[in-house]
C-alpha cells in the first residue's frame, strides 16, 4: 500500500518578503550552477558539461528508481529508504551517508579488505 505524499511530507511553506534572496542553507542547487561549477572545476567547455552532467543525474536517478545502492565517494553513499506511489509519478525518500573525514581525501576501495579467513 502506497502513502500518500501529504501524510509523508508535512506541508510548511515560509513566506519570505519580496525581492529577497533564499539563505544559502535552504537554496537549492539548480543544474546551471552545477554546469557551471563543473565548467570552472574541469575547465571543459560547457556545453559538453552541460551533457555530461545531464548524462550523470539521469544515470543516478534511474538507478536510485530500480533500487540501487549508490556508493559514489566523495559524495558518499545512498539508497532508497522509502518509495511513494503518487498520481503525478513517485517520490523517492533517499538516505545519504557522508564520511565524517575531508571530502578531498580519497582513499582505495580495495585497500584494507581482509582476505576471507582472516
Amino acid at each position: 500500500m502506497a502513502t500518500k505524499v501529504s501524510d509523508a511530507v508535512p506541508a510548511v511553506k515560509k513566506k519570505r518578503p519580496a525581492g529577497s534572496a533564499p539563505s544559502g542553507a535552504g537554496e537549492a542547487l539548480k543544474l546551471k550552477a552545477l554546469v557551471d561549477q563543473v565548467t570552472a572545476t574541469t575547465g571543459g567547455k560547457k556545453k559538453d558539461m552541460r551533457a555530461a552532467v545531464s548524462a550523470t543525474l539521469q544515470a543516478l536517478g534511474e538507478a536510485l528508481s530500480a533500487g540501487q545502492e549508490l556508493n559514489l565517494p566523495p559524495l558518499g553513499k545512498a539508497k532508497v529508504s522509502r518509495k511513494i506511489d503518487t498520481a503525478k509519478g513517485g517520490v523517492l525518500i533517499v538516505r545519504l551517508r557522508r564520511n565524517a573525514g575531508d571530502a578531498d581525501d580519497e582513499k582505495d576501495v580495495s585497500e584494507g579488505v581482509a582476505a576471507a579467513g582472516e
